[in-house]
């Protein structure tokens, strides 16, 4: 049932651009400029695609944010995600989100010294299990070293978690957004 009403919905959200860019090209296809009718008639439904499906699965940018805001710092030039799931957030804006992140080792040491002396983060912090972070982090939970826990403003269970991994390098940072 869920699965047909997410159909119907992108299809709505595929068809209404499209039939803005149609009244458009109604409107324009008998003058000079019919070619930019035309365009419009083209280009609103792969737009439309195109963001359904960066809403979907979202690129790496979407991964440095939730880095950044996880660890209030911005991620740096050697930082590389590795994996990453994301869940499509539901009616109440409520979503988990993990990735893996691989830094340098002075990145992974700087990033470490800073978080310890952090006083609006939980030093020791936990990690709060989901099926996404089973499916992305897998065996590697075994090699975290230690976690840092900052929570959300304005929720009772949401948080990030920052866990480093033993090899010097790895980041896991864990979004529970609820």
């Amino acid at each position: 049932m869920e699965f047909i009403v997410l159909i119907i919905i992108l299809i709505a959200l595929i068809s209404l651009p499209t039939l803005f860019a149609y009244l458009v090209y109604r409107c324009v296809r008998k003058t000079r400029i019919r070619l930019i009718g035309t365009l419009c008639l083209l280009l609103a439904p792969l737009f439309t695609i195109y963001f359904i499906y960066t809403a979907i699965f979202p690129n790496d940018d979407f991964y440095f944010e939730m880095y950044k805001t996880a660890t209030s710092f911005d991620a740096p030039k050697s930082a590389v995600v590795i994996k990453k799931t994301t869940t499509y957030p539901d009616f109440h804006g409520d979503y988990i989100s993990v990735s893996i992140i691989e830094l340098s080792k002075e990145d992974y040491l700087s990033l470490y010294t800073k978080l310890i002396k952090d006083k609006h983060i939980d030093t020791l912090g936990q990690l709060v299990g989901s099926k996404e972070f089973a499916a992305v982090v897998g065996e590697k939970e075994k090699l975290i070293e230690h976690t840092f826990t900052r929570k959300i403003q304005k929720s009772e269970q949401g948080h990030y978690s920052i866990s480093f991994l033993n090899d010097r390098k790895t980041v896991i940072i864990n979004n529970v957004n609820f």
